[in-house]
């Protein structure tokens, strides 16, 4: 049956697969610790650091009420190991948005 998986049966047994899901889920008690646990982190305006490591540097992402687009940084790794590691500008985003008066 789902190897067509367009045909009008594959697509209607998906339907009812689907519907099945969220009565099953929402009556877990995990489900809605993990569901208001998960909302609270994504609305929140503290964020883990996402980090790339390239050699000996550490590179972030860092979006925030500053630097709504994004501020992209580096440090060395035995600096981000500091209590207080230095940060370096790689890429400021809002800055080069404002060079080329975009939005």
């Amino acid at each position: 049956m789902l190897e067509q998986v367009d045909a009008d049966k594959s697509m209607e047994w998906l339907g009812a697969t689907n519907a099945e899901t969220p009565k099953r889920l929402t009556h877990s008690e995990l489900y809605n610790e993990v569901y208001v646990d998960t909302l609270s982190a994504i609305n929140s305006k503290d964020k883990l650091l996402e980090i790339s490591i390239i050699g000996d540097l550490v590179y972030t992402l860092k979006k925030n009420a500053v630097h709504p687009r994004d501020l992209y940084q580096r440090t060395s790794l035995i600096d981000f190991k500091s209590s207080d590691p230095k940060w370096q500008t790689v890429l400021d985003i809002d800055e080069m948005s404002k060079q080329v008066n975009v939005n």
